[in-house]
């Protein structure tokens, strides 16, 4: 009998392949000239490889298996789907980050917000380093 069933190789596939974090970038169609928000994606080689697998885990919660991730609700799925197997990640930080300001960081409407939202990052990025 294996030890892992079907469905715990499915989540380890997905645990281990995703990437997630904030997103940071200069934007021309957005007020503020940036846009920031929380993402959870999947890299060129890995979607492919994965896409039986992980998608299956995520298909299992009603969510469409896509490339990249950026509503709130299905970002959120999917981090407590993987709650506990962050260790088996490449970026175990990038899913704390995306954990902690999921649904916290909208997109800025004023480059006042955006420094706002760059200066939790920087304080959130500080404090699990001295951990």
């Amino acid at each position: 009998m294996p030890i892992l069933t079907e469905e715990d190789r499915h989540l380890v596939a997905l645990a281990s392949s995703l990437r997630a974090g904030v997103r940071c970038e200069r934007s021309k169609s957005k007020p503020s000239g940036y846009l920031i928000r929380t993402e959870i994606w999947f890299p060129n080689g890995a979607y492919h490889r994965v896409k039986e697998s992980a998608g299956k885990a995520i298909e299992s919660k009603g969510i469409p298996f896509r490339r990249r991730y950026t509503k709130a609700d299905e970002i959120s799925s999917i981090l407590m789907m993987i709650e506990g197997l962050e260790s088996i990640n490449r970026d175990p930080m990038g899913i704390e980050t995306a954990r902690e300001f999921n649904g916290r960081i909208s997109n800025p409407k004023s480059y006042r917000d955006v420094l706002k939202a760059i200066t939790m990052l920087d304080e959130f990025h500080r404090s699990i380093s001295q951990d």
